[in-house]
């Protein structure tokens, strides 16, 4: 997966919108896990690069992405949020005391081949920690941090067996035993309205940018001219919406009333656009069958990819309907 992801990258150029990046990454993919990874890795890309004050993963004409966001991409990430049983982000059970980070993750996208993690912990209070490493705003009981195995002893990472469907993505728990923070290691204070949040929008416009990319090139290669122009023009769209939503404003309880009628406009595109692929279903089924049989049957098992939190997308939904 690391090594596909990696050679896809080498047709991807500064100039492009983050967007774009998601569609072209998805394009190359040989199967639906893999076109997701692509799109989850820009939009980790996006958020930090967000986070970093560049405000580049907006997308419009005058919103192409640096040379530098592209050379970010080489850096595999995961962001870590699942805890066995864990149902809010008060019930974080991983703790990060005096500079040192202990706790279960059962689930990390990619395993152990990211080489940067992006974890939620619960900072307990007195915790000892550099000023130049934690932002000082916000809330800070719930708190990100960044890591890299490679340079951080005491992360033990377990593979998962494959999933039903998107055998082909890896997945692996991560336990932390008393992992100390180096000067690389930064802390971000509200990590539930400042990344979380933010990084399930960010995550759902790149994957959807990744999957139109999948189906655009199969499209293209059995020449259903007007399913990839239908394909296209969801992606058109999709830039539209993207180029809304103030990914720091926007959020799953905020949308309303801190991202204004804007966002609320780009949260009902994206809304619209997933409604519509859905109905497109037979045609992409169809689609699919002139490839083959094997490459219809897989796309039928892993279709339930797409499906996943979309509890969350329905309750940014509702928030501006």
């Amino acid at each position: 997966m690391s090594e596909w992801y990696r050679g896809a990258l080498e047709n991807i150029s500064s100039g492009l919108s983050a967007p774009e990046i998601s569609f072209r990454l998805g394009a190359q993919a040989p199967c639906l896990g893999w076109a997701f990874f692509g799109g989850y890795q820009v939009a980790l890309s996006a958020l930090l690069q967000g986070l970093g004050g560049a405000n580049a993963s907006k997308c419009s004409s005058q919103h192409l992405v640096s040379e530098d966001f592209v050379n970010s991409l080489r850096t595999l990430r995961a962001l870590s949020y699942s805890e066995p049983g864990l149902k809010k982000p008060e019930q974080l059970k991983t703790e990060l005391v005096d500079g040192r980070v202990s706790g279960h993750k059962s689930f990390v996208t990619g395993g152990d081949q990211a080489q940067q993690i992006i974890l939620l912990a619960k900072m307990i209070n007195g915790t000892d920690i550099a000023p130049d490493q934690v932002e000082r705003e916000g809330r800070s009981d719930i708190v990100a941090v960044t890591l890299r195995p490679e340079l951080q002893s005491g992360m033990l990472f377990t593979a998962m067996n494959p999933l039903p469907f998107a055998p082909e993505l890896l997945h692996s728990e991560l336990r932390l035993d008393n992992v100390e923070l180096t000067r690389s290691s930064q802390v971000h204070n509200d990590a539930v309205n400042r990344i979380l949040k933010p990084f399930r929008w960010l995550e759902d416009v790149h994957v959807f940018a990744s999957v139109l990319g999948y189906l655009s090139a199969a499209s293209v290669a059995v020449d259903e001219k007007y399913l990839c122009a239908y394909l296209f023009h969801a992606f058109r769209g999709l830039e539209s919406a993207y180029l809304r939503v103030d990914m720091f404003a926007q959020s799953e309880t905020s949308v309303q009333s801190s991202a204004g009628p804007d966002a609320n406009e780009g949260v009902l595109i994206l809304a619209g656009l997933q409604f519509s692929l859905k109905k497109m279903t037979p045609e992409i089924d169809g689609m699919w069958a002139k490839v083959g049989d094997v490459a219809l049957n897989r796309w039928r098992r892993d279709v339930p990819l797409m499906g996943i939190a979309q509890s969350v997308r329905d309750r940014r939904f509702a928030k501006v309907w």
